[in-house]
């Protein structure tokens, strides 16, 4: 085996270690924003669905 190799394999599997526990950690923040974000978005709706939505095609009651 090279010399090389197995410092490149501990770099590279560090790497992905790091990359995981971000993605964790935003996924995390995103889960504890998210009440918050619907709220606000609640705040500045105006009622009115899309014209998808309005269809008589449409399962939503009308």
């Amino acid at each position: 085996m090279p010399e090389w190799l197995p410092p490149l394999a501990a770099a590279s599997l560090a790497c992905l270690i790091l990359n995981v526990a971000l993605w964790v950690q935003r996924a995390r923040e995103r889960a504890k924003a998210w009440p918050a974000e619907f709220r606000r978005e609640l705040r500045r709706w105006d009622g009115r669905l899309p014209e998808r939505f309005e269809s008589e095609g449409s399962d939503l009651p009308v």
